[in-house]
């Protein structure tokens, strides 16, 4: 299905002319008709599509995610789980638009399976979501194990994220997350949990984080459309690694699936000076 296209202050159904690339994108959980940082979401696109350089106004950028919050928000979406994606679009014309994605999600996964990959960071845009979606596609395509996701790793092999979120490790009782936050996205689950842990006393730690690490664990992987999923196993080459899981990984869980329409979604953007 062709994505709606940002016209005349509305997304419309109009034609699409020809191919596009992605140079943006950003999507969530719309969960029976609320979410749980619209507003991160929201600023983190804006702040991207203008780190691309495309010439969109800070008024046309309101208008757009109050569109979005108005068409989630129908009566007729209350009752669904939904996926929905926004994009920058790139055109072989040079013209550039907003493209925007209503899809049905899909069902939450409760843990999680991941495959190491060591090697050579090949991303060519580490800090936006949408540019390497299609490298992302080749390296799971060319794990042999079947796995929920990849980690990425720093060329010393430590591990920085995987294709479709982030990780966390605990570390005697202590949160441990990537000291390498300028080749991860501002993930903005990461940040969430990051902000909750702040605000309950709880030790945070950044470090870099290989391997053995994880075989430590926990491990939790995170991101807006699963939300905290423990992580049960980790395949580094002929060796599966298996976590154990946090004892209070059930009251973190429970804690961020009752955030959805707890409170208004005007959180400011989990940029990298978010985690001072």
């Amino acid at each position: 299905m062709a994505p709606l296209i940002w016209k005349d202050g509305a997304f419309r159904s109009l034609p699409v002319p020809g191919d596009y690339r992605l140079l943006v994108i950003d999507s969530w959980r719309h969960r029976h008709g609320k979410s749980f940082g619209l507003g991160q979401h929201a600023a983190r696109f804006n702040t991207s599509v203008a780190a691309v350089g495309a010439a969109f106004s800070e008024q046309q950028g309101r208008a757009v995610w109050q569109w979005i919050n108005a068409h989630l928000s129908n009566p007729d979406n209350r009752s669904l789980e939904l996926f929905p994606r926004i994009s920058l679009l790139d055109f072989h014309d040079g013209t550039t638009c907003i493209g925007f994605e209503v899809r049905p999600a899909p069902e939450v996964r409760e843990t999680t399976t991941l495959a190491y990959r060591a090697g050579n960071d090949r991303r060519v845009a580490p800090l936006l979501k949408g540019p390497d979606l299609a490298l992302f596609a080749e390296l799971k395509a060319g794990v042999e194990t079947a796995v929920d996701d990849l980690i990425i790793s720093d060329t010393d092999g430590a591990c920085l994220e995987t294709t479709t979120g982030a990780l966390a490790l605990w570390k005697d009782n202590v949160l441990v997350l990537s000291d390498r936050l300028d080749k991860q996205l501002p993930s903005v689950t990461l940040y969430q949990v990051f902000q909750r842990a702040r605000e309950t006393g709880q030790k945070i730690e950044f470090a870099s984080i290989f391997p053995d690490d994880l075989a430590a664990g926990p491990v939790w992987f995170l991101n807006a459309l699963h939300g905290i999923s423990p992580v049960t196993q980790i395949h580094v080459v002929d060796e599966v690694l298996a976590p154990p899981r946090h004892p209070r990984e059930s009251e973190w869980g429970s804690w961020w699936w009752s955030q959805f329409g707890a409170h208004a979604d005007d959180h400011a953007h989990p940029g990298l000076s978010a985690f001072a």
